[in-house]
């Protein structure tokens, strides 16, 4: 059963590159793009770290498509494994200003990880327009 599903987390990484603006193209289907943002958020509960950290590199390539699903983006930043927190802290950094991602945002300046600090830094800094 793992193995199917790493199968199919990978299969769908492998579409979301190929569609996401920085595979080139973009997805010209919203509700297709919304089902694969979905998809990813789902994933982010999964119990491999590894699976966790794919998805929210992933929902940071779709944004701003990943909007919809900011808040389980700003749930993995208290995730066990480091470097899911660190990639979701980037993530939220691509989505634009939210009040509330702001404030998490600044939260993980004071994470126990030297890695994770700098994601949050670096995504404080890099803060776009909604």
């Amino acid at each position: 059963m793992r193995a199917v599903a790493t199968l199919g987390v990978s299969l769908l990484a492998t579409f979301a590159l190929a569609a996401s603006p920085a595979g080139g193209q973009e997805i010209p289907d919203p509700a297709a793009q919304a089902r694969i943002v979905e998809s990813y958020a789902k994933l982010l509960e999964h119990e491999d770290a590894r699976v966790r950290l794919r998805a929210v590199e992933m929902l940071a390539g779709l944004a701003p498509a990943a909007r919809g699903v900011r808040a389980k983006i700003r749930v993995a930043t208290s995730d066990p494994d480091a470097q899911v927190r660190a990639g979701a802290y980037q993530t939220l950094g691509s989505l634009g200003r939210k009040q509330e991602d702001l404030v998490r945002l600044a939260e993980g300046l004071g994470d126990s990880d030297l890695y994770v600090r700098g994601a949050a830094a670096g995504a404080l800094g890099a803060r776009g327009a909604e």
